[in-house]
């Protein structure tokens, strides 16, 4: 009889075993869920950084298209008469979704103010005011 087995009785025998083992599994379970949990943080991570591209991609978009629809109206139409906060952008930012779309419904509105065209800005103004009117816009 073995040293150790003298104070271990019968139905004790490989309790250690069985410990070890069940330490084991619970140690390996764990390693598995870190691994999980890293993928999903890596997943995560990779589509907030897509995210912010696509963002910062979309608003050079509409910068572009901002620039070169100001481009096509004539000179006294560079500076506001009246400088309204931020409202004007949010309209235009709504159009943005397609940036050639936008491009060329300014650039037709800018076609329609050249300046070679018998009517004058405060013409075209009146226009606007009237139409917006009609539509019931508050812009």
């Amino acid at each position: 009889m073995d040293r150790n087995d003298k104070h271990a009785g019968p139905d004790e025998r490989g309790n250690v075993m069985v410990g070890a083992l069940m330490m084991l599994l619970l140690i390996s379970a764990m390693g598995i869920s870190y691994v999980a949990l890293s993928k999903t943080e890596t997943g995560i991570a990779g589509s907030s950084k897509r995210h912010v591209q696509s963002m910062f991609s979309a608003e050079a978009g509409v910068a572009e298209a901002l620039a070169k629809e100001r481009a096509l109206y004539p000179r006294e139409y560079a500076q506001p008469t009246q400088v309204v906060a931020d409202q004007a952008q949010g309209i235009v930012a709504s159009h943005s979704l397609i940036p050639q779309a936008l491009y060329h419904a300014f650039a037709t509105f800018g076609a329609l103010m050249a300046p070679d065209l018998p009517l004058a800005r405060r013409q075209h103004e009146l226009i606007a005011t009237v139409v917006s009117l009609t539509n019931h816009c508050h812009y």
